[in-house]
């Protein structure tokens, strides 16, 4: 990392200096994926944002995502024609 990154501070509310904390690109990325998921974004969007070629790398997120269930229910609930079963 280059030394000017490393010199960063910031003033926290109470006017200390601080030093900007650094984390590595993997938990940066991995942290915008979760936020991502918890704020209503489809794991295929999140799939494809990232980059990831296999859907069961995205899967990982998928318990982030405690009321995708009740959209597949209201989406159900709302269909004009009721679901009927082929005998």
């Amino acid at each position: 990392m280059p030394p000017t990154c490393l010199a960063t501070h910031y003033f926290d509310t109470d006017g200390e200096q601080l030093p900007v904390p650094h984390y590595p690109p993997h938990s940066m990325r991995h942290t915008c994926a979760s936020w991502l998921v918890q704020k209503g974004v489809s794991l295929y969007e999140v799939q494809h944002l990232l980059g990831h070629e296999s859907f069961q790398t995205t899967q990982r997120y998928a318990h982030l995502q405690p009321d995708a269930h009740k959209a597949v229910l209201g989406a159900w609930e709302r269909l004009d024609v009721p679901l009927t079963v082929a005998a």
